[in-house]
């Protein structure tokens, strides 16, 4: 994150942040700016260190929660807040399907 940070300071950052704050820039190199939406190229490689920091601060959460309680978190895949579970009636065919292009079950009617 550090690496990515300095790289994002010398590509123009220190420029905005001189102008923001009024500070005396002398000869400080705006920086260039991408091409299509003209935005300052720091803002846009900023999302790097700034990503991997809070990937990293992620990490020491999840270590802290470890050694304090010795569990992982975890989460079901499969689980959807707001939908209830469906019971499946014991005789039903799951593979029926109510079109002419399979053949019917006559044992198991259509749900």
């Amino acid at each position: 994150a550090t690496l990515g940070a300095n790289f994002v300071w010398e590509n123009g950052a220190h420029y905005a942040f001189f102008n923001f704050f009024g500070l005396e820039m002398g000869d400080l190199y705006e920086g260039p700016i991408t091409p299509d939406l003209e935005w300052p190229t720091w803002i846009v490689y900023s999302a790097i260190p700034l990503g991997s920091s809070l990937m990293c601060f992620r990490f020491l959460q999840v270590t802290w929660g470890f050694l304090r309680t010795g569990e992982l978190p975890h989460h079901d895949h499969g689980h959807v807040d707001g939908l209830e579970e469906e019971t499946m009636p014991v005789d039903v065919d799951v593979y029926g399907m109510g079109d002419n292009l399979h053949m019917h079950d006559l044992k198991h009617p259509m749900l």
